[in-house]
C-alpha cells in the first residue's frame, strides 16, 4: 500500500489548526509519525480559571482530531484513530494511522472548504427556526463522531436552559479572576495568530444580540460588569452535545461530535456561536443536565440559526501557522512550560 507522503500530513494539519476551541487558545501539539499523525495537548494554552480540569482542551482537540482525520479522507487517505493510546502520558491524546487508500467524496471534500470558513457568529440571528431535515442532519452528523445531540427550538425547555446559562454567566462575570484570564486572551493586533481579535467582540461592533440565551459578552474582560439586555429580540435553537462519559474519552468524542456539527450547519448555511458559560460553572452543568433529562453528558452548547441576508460575512478569526504546532518523528515533542 502507498503511503501518505509528508505533504498530505503537513496539509491535514494546516486543516486541523482552523479547529475552534475556547478563546482560540488553539491547545494542541501535532507530530508527523511513520503513516500517520499524533496529537498531544498542550497544557500551556489550557484556561485555569475556566477550564480547570482540561475538559475543554479535549473538547477543542478532539475537534482537532477530526478536522485532521477528514481532511486526509478527502485526499484519499482512510485512517483509524486511537484516542489515548499511552497510559503514562495524559498529554498524548490520539493517534491517527493511515490504511488505506479510498476515493475521495465530495461530501468530505465540501466538509474540508467549510473548515477554511466556518467562523464563530455572535451577530443577532433572524426569526428563521431551522427545517426539520437540517436538524435531522446535524444529529446524524454528531452521532457519526460516537457523540449526542440534543436540539432546542422553543418552549418551556429552551426557558429553563436560558436560566442557567444567565445564571452561569453572571457567576463568571462576577469573577475577577475569569476577567483577568479572559482579558489575557484579548488581541489588540488584528495579525495575531491566537487569542479573541478585538473586531470578534459583539458589543464594540454594535452586534451584541439581544437574545434569549446570553452570549458570552467578551468585553466583561476591562469593563467590569456590564448590563444584560433583558428584551429578547432572537430565540436560537439551542445544540447541546453530550458524551456516554464524562472523562477524556468522552470530552475527545464530543468535540469530534462538535466538529462535524458546526461543520455540517456550514455547509447548510447554518450559523452557530458558543454558549458554553453553563459548562464551565460546575453547578450549571449539574442542572443542565438534570434539565435536559438525559442519560449522558453535557460537553458543548451552540446557539444555532440564520443570519439577516444582507449582513456582510465576518473576517475570520487568525491561527497559529503549521510549522508553530508541527513536529516530525526525528524531533521531540516539546516538554510543557512550566
Amino acid at each position: 500500500m502507498a503511503l501518505p507522503t509528508q505533504e498530505d500530513l503537513q496539509t491535514a494539519v494546516a486543516v486541523a489548526v482552523h479547529a475552534p476551541s475556547l478563546h482560540n487558545t488553539q491547545p494542541w501539539r501535532w507530530a508527523v509519525r511513520h503513516a500517520g499523525l499524533d496529537l498531544y495537548a498542550d497544557r500551556s494554552r489550557m484556561l485555569t480559571v475556566a477550564d480547570p480540569d482540561g475538559r475543554a482542551l479535549h473538547l477543542s482537540c478532539g475537534a482537532a482530531l477530526q478536522h485532521a482525520t477528514l481532511a486526509l479522507r478527502s485526499e484519499g487517505w482512510e485512517s483509524d484513530v486511537v484516542m489515548l493510546p499511552a497510559d503514562d502520558d495524559p498529554n498524548f491524546l490520539a493517534a491517527i494511522r493511515v490504511t488505506d487508500q479510498v476515493k475521495p467524496q465530495s461530501s468530505d471534500s465540501e466538509l474540508v472548504y467549510a473548515v477554511l470558513w466556518r467562523t464563530s457568529e455572535r451577530r443577532t440571528f433572524d426569526d428563521r427556526p431551522l427545517p426539520a431535515d437540517v436538524s435531522e442532519q446535524l444529529i446524524r452528523a454528531t452521532e457519526s463522531e460516537g457523540a449526542h445531540l440534543h436540539l432546542i427550538g422553543g418552549g418551556p425547555l429552551a426557558d429553563q436552559v436560558a436560566v442557567v446559562v444567565a445564571h452561569a454567566d453572571a457567576e463568571q462575570r462576577a469573577d475577577p479572576a475569569y476577567r483577568a484570564e479572559l482579558a489575557a486572551w484579548i488581541r489588540t493586533d488584528p495579525l495575531a495568530p491566537d487569542g479573541i481579535p478585538l473586531r470578534q467582540i459583539p458589543r464594540l461592533s454594535g452586534h451584541l444580540p439581544r437574545t434569549s440565551t446570553p452570549t458570552r459578552d467578551l468585553e466583561v474582560a476591562g469593563a467590569g460588569l456590564l448590563d444584560v439586555d433583558v428584551e429578547a429580540s432572537e430565540h436560537p435553537t439551542l445544540a447541546v452535545v453530550s458524551s456516554d462519559t464524562d472523562d477524556p474519552y468522552g470530552w475527545l468524542t464530543a468535540g469530534r461530535g462538535m466538529s462535524r456539527l458546526l461543520l455540517t450547519a456550514t455547509v447548510e448555511g447554518v450559523s452557530a456561536s458558543p454558549l458554553s458559560q453553563a459548562l464551565e460553572v460546575p453547578v450549571a452543568r449539574r442542572a443542565l443536565r438534570a434539565a435536559l433529562g438525559t442519560v449522558g453528558y453535557p460537553q458543548a452548547m451552540l446557539r444555532l440559526g440564520y443570519l439577516p441576508p444582507e449582513l456582510p460575512p465576518l473576517t475570520l478569526t487568525p491561527r497559529r501557522a503549521v510549522v508553530d504546532v508541527l513536529v516530525h518523528e526525528e524531533d521531540q515533542v516539546p516538554e510543557e512550560d512550566s
